[in-house]
């Protein structure tokens, strides 16, 4: 589940640069179509964002990353932050 949320905020980075890109070029030019592209490309980032976020949501309410978490804190100290963060 992870993996799929880093590959969403990966994807989302370099269709932002290319939205980027595509809207400086395409009102430089005046190329209409590109400029489009780029509007279009905010969407598609705008939707991976999304799922990259509802995917962190999911792994907090089902405790995905629980396991982890709990291994570090009572590795460095017990469960106090634990504890803390759950409140």
């Amino acid at each position: 589940m992870a993996d799929l949320g880093y590959a969403a905020i990966i994807t989302a980075f370099v269709v932002a640069v290319y939205a980027a890109v595509a809207a400086f070029v395409g009102s430089k030019a005046r190329i209409h179509e590109l400029w489009l592209s780029a509007r279009n490309a905010l969407f598609v980032v705008f939707g991976l964002t999304s799922v990259a976020s509802a995917i962190l949501v999911y792994s907090f309410i089902t405790n995905y990353v629980g396991a982890f978490f709990y291994h570090w804190t009572t590795s460095n100290g017990g469960g106090y932050h634990r504890h803390r963060c759950l409140r």
